[in-house]
């Protein structure tokens, strides 16, 4: 009798209220005041990690497993490059703009990185590169410089919107908290 007259407890989904599946992209105003507020701060990997995202729409894993050598030849980073992808095995060819090479070399020059070596080392040694799980804590903390609602974004993707900024949130850049305690001193500003 207990069987057919007991109801189980109501479960909620995990995702109920949770925005699933591919994220809008960012609008060209929220790019520029990413933009502004890494050279605004000297933030001279993460502007190189961002204008690289931006240009080539890899994911996350190809992106912080790129190789200086990828991108820089001679003594210049080059206009046209192809990366094999770890998920398809596909060649991807893409281009990186003014502003993206200008930010590498800065970036390469910076931190006198080998050819061989990774783009964007890891600071521990026994990793050789950033994690993908540091990359989303990254793209979450310049979504909340861009005062877009983080959960509406995970990886970086391309324009979709063409406006020009308009204004910049003004904050004190720290890491070290969680992503949702940053967005929140961010917004209670």
């Amino acid at each position: 009798m207990y069987l057919l007259t007991h109801e189980p407890p109501k479960h909620e989904p995990w995702n109920k209220g949770k925005i699933t599946g591919q994220k809008p992209p960012l609008k060209l105003q929220e790019i520029w005041a990413i933009r502004f507020r890494l050279q605004l701060n000297k933030r001279i990997r993460d502007l190189a990690l961002f204008n690289l995202a931006i240009d080539s729409k890899l994911r996350a894993c190809d992106l912080v497993s790129l190789r200086v050598g990828d991108v820089f030849r001679g003594q210049r980073i080059v206009a046209r490059t192809t990366v094999m992808q770890q998920k398809t095995h596909r060649p991807v060819q893409f281009e990186i703009t003014q502003q993206a090479r200008e930010s590498l070399l800065a970036w390469i020059k910076h931190k006198d990185l080998r050819t061989n070596g990774f783009l964007f080392p890891s600071r521990y040694r026994t990793l050789p590169h950033i994690s993908t799980r540091q990359y989303h804590r990254l793209v979450t903390s310049w979504v909340c410089v861009a005062n877009c609602c983080s959960s509406c974004y995970g990886e970086l993707m391309n324009p979709s919107a063409v406006s020009l900024p308009t204004e910049f949130i003004q904050l004190d850049w720290e890491f070290g908290h969680d992503a949702s305690d940053f967005c929140r001193r961010i917004t209670t500003k």
